[in-house]
């Protein structure tokens, strides 16, 4: 479905005003369309949001609102993404992630409210973590019901995965087998958090972006984006520009699990209990998933083993 599609080539992420100009100037240098900016977040809308759009527009952009939402109060969180749609955003991005968990009742009741805006669905879309199979309580199903733009997964370097395993296990990998197993059926646009740290102070080499975008080359997306304008190097800037989307109107290429067997690590589990549920041995398990190990440096222990890793099993 073309869904008057506002999401194709590329877009840019800017969390603060301040960081508005730098994202405008970035998505000329890269060549993108949409800069995303955080109108709010609770029931709270920014005081800021009005004059970003203008900004925004005035620099010949597509500004797309990003509200942070929680599910606990979803009469404010609609009044927050109706604040921003009136102010000129010309789609909205719903920011769901752990603190929303188990709040699926609040997640369907925000639909509810969405769909008596009459707004069209196709420009509402939510982003959360990719690792979806690790995160059961945040309300995956309940946003994809109504947001049928689409889904944007964060695929962050942060998580201190490799970029393939990133994408091809704990992004799209997923995504598939979520659907495969009940979910909803939606356009995928995966945000790329080029830094290594969690506030955004490391970003990375223009060397290890090559790396993500290589990764991310195979699935040739319709969209994608950056998060966020003010901690990518700009020395990367050439290769985000060098990169080449699915032309709008174009389909990307379908989408293929991965080989094997996969499950995301519950607490508590240890290496040797998911060996011996799955039937596989302990010196296979670390062919297969030593590399997460390895990304972050640490010796391969059997007892680091993650809460929200996707490792394979067989």
């Amino acid at each position: 479905m073309e869904n008057a599609r506002i999401l194709y080539g590329k877009g840019v992420w800017a969390w603060r005003e301040s960081e508005v100009p730098v994202a405008i100037e970035m998505a000329h240098a890269i060549g993108a369309r949409i800069v995303l900016f955080k109108s709010g977040e609770g029931g709270e809308y920014f005081a800021a949001a009005p004059r970003v759009v203008r900004r925004i527009f005035d620099a010949g952009l597509v500004p797309c609102a990003w509200p942070v939402i929680t599910c606990r109060d979803p009469e404010a969180e609609a009044d927050v993404a109706i604040r921003s749609i009136l102010d000129g955003y010309v789609g909205l991005v719903f920011d769901v992630e752990e603190p929303a968990a188990g709040r699926g009742a609040g997640a369907a009741r925000l639909g509810e409210i969405m769909a008596e805006t009459e707004l069209p669905p196709e420009v509402m879309f939510f982003t959360s973590l990719p690792n979806i199979s690790a995160h059961p309580g945040i309300p995956y199903l309940e946003m994809s019901r109504f947001c049928k733009g689409g889904f944007m997964p964060q695929a962050y370097a942060s998580f201190g995965w490799p970029p393939r395993y990133t994408l091809e296990v704990a992004t799209f990998g997923e995504y598939l087998r979520w659907v495969q197993s009940g979910g909803v059926e939606r356009p995928i646009y995966p945000v790329l958090g080029l830094y290594r740290d969690a506030h955004g102070e490391e970003p990375l080499s223009a060397d290890e972006v090559r790396a993500w975008l290589d990764a991310l080359a195979r699935y040739r997306p319709t969209f994608f984006s950056v998060y966020r304008a003010g901690v990518i190097d700009r020395q990367a800037w050439p290769l985000l520009a060098a990169f080449e989307t699915t032309p709008r109107g174009e389909l990307p290429p379908p989408l293929s699990p991965p080989e094997g067997e996969y499950v995301a690590v519950r607490p508590g589990e240890t290496i040797a209990m998911l060996c011996e549920r799955h039937g596989c041995s302990i010196e296979q398990f670390w062919e297969w998933n030593g590399h997460l190990w390895d990304a972050r440096g640490k010796v391969r222990d059997p007892r680091l083993l993650e809460h929200g890793w996707i490792v394979r099993v067989g």
